[in-house]
């Protein structure tokens, strides 16, 4: 009987060994994969980044143009009908 459970517990040790060490290998995986999806994540928004600044500069340089009515018909005003 001592030597079934000493078998026993030697198994069951043995398995739950393998086990740990398939979740630590599991979780080196998903970790490998995080911090890849992480740079990509980074990389795109860099990017992105990227476009937004070339494309304020080429918006904020045509902004600069205000339209302006002529200074001459403010001045002026608009002559009265002669129906009056």
């Amino acid at each position: 009987m001592k030597k079934e459970l000493k078998q026993a517990i030697y198994e069951t040790v043995s398995t739950l060994r393998n086990l740990f060490i398939k979740l630590k290998n599991i979780s080196d995986v998903k970790s490998s994969k995080i911090r890849e999806l992480e740079a990509q994540v980074a990389k795109t928004k860099a990017e992105l980044q990227g476009y937004i600044d070339k494309t304020m500069k080429v918006h904020g340089a045509t902004s600069v143009i205000l339209s302006q009515e002529p200074t001459g018909l403010k001045a002026r005003g608009v002559a009265p009908s002669g129906d009056m």
